[in-house]
């Protein structure tokens, strides 16, 4: 059984959870996508904002737990049947199995988003066999977050953003989003805009992750 592993990167509120949702249903994944966010440390560092005041920062490389992500690929690549895979997930807490029907065990896919995916360790990001990043504009993902974070999910597009966020967010979120942004997009195999897959229309995404996957397919075929 081989593993191709598939990273997804970009902005809070670039759209990298619904995609990879998305995707790892369409590719019969055995687990759930995995979020860098659940790797986020109990105490990230802190920073001061002259009119928000003391912040926790969680938008840096320094707030996860980037090794311990590496670790957990690591072991899921090493599982060489899918009954292996499947006990070591049901004995890890960021792993959840989902139903799949796949019944082709010689290539599993499994599907990992995150805002700093490629900018933490190069033997981190080298783990992944296919690596996207959805390069969203910045109002877009500012909307997305407020509706995240305020749980209002009314008529977005007609709610106004009250001022502390947008602070919060232009000041804190997208300042380290622009820091490691040229690296992220460098170490991504493809950089996909949103306009090319708006309101959940993944087919431009979808073919260049089929494409990928051929080529990996083939060249283990023929080794």
């Amino acid at each position: 059984m081989i593993c191709i592993l598939i990273g997804i990167s970009g902005a809070s509120g670039s759209g990298k959870t619904s995609y990879s949702q998305s995707l790892a249903k369409r590719l019969k994944s055995p687990l759930k996508p995995i979020s860098l966010d659940n790797f986020c440390c109990q105490s990230p560092p802190q920073t001061y904002h002259p009119k928000l005041g003391k912040l926790w920062n969680y938008e840096t490389p320094e707030s996860l737990k980037s090794e311990e992500l590496y670790k957990l690929l690591s072991s899921i690549k090493q599982c060489q049947t899918m009954e292996k895979l499947m006990n070591y997930a049901k004995n890890n807490r960021y792993l959840a199995a989902q139903n799949s029907d796949n019944n082709d065990t010689n290539f599993i896919y499994i599907v990992v988003e995150g805002f700093l995916l490629f900018a933490l360790t190069d033997p981190l990001t080298h783990l992944f066999d296919i690596r996207l990043f959805l390069d969203a504009e910045k109002e877009t993902c500012c909307r997305r977050r407020y509706v995240r974070e305020s749980k209002n999910h009314l008529d977005v597009n007609g709610e106004e953003i009250n001022e502390s966020f947008k602070l919060w967010f232009d000041d804190l979120v997208w300042k380290h989003y622009l820091e490691h942004k040229d690296r992220q997009k460098q170490a991504a195999h493809q950089s996909i805009h949103e306009r090319d897959y708006t309101n959940s229309n993944y087919a431009q995404i979808d073919a260049i992750v089929d494409d990928k996957i051929a080529k990996i397919i083939y060249e283990n075929i023929n080794k």
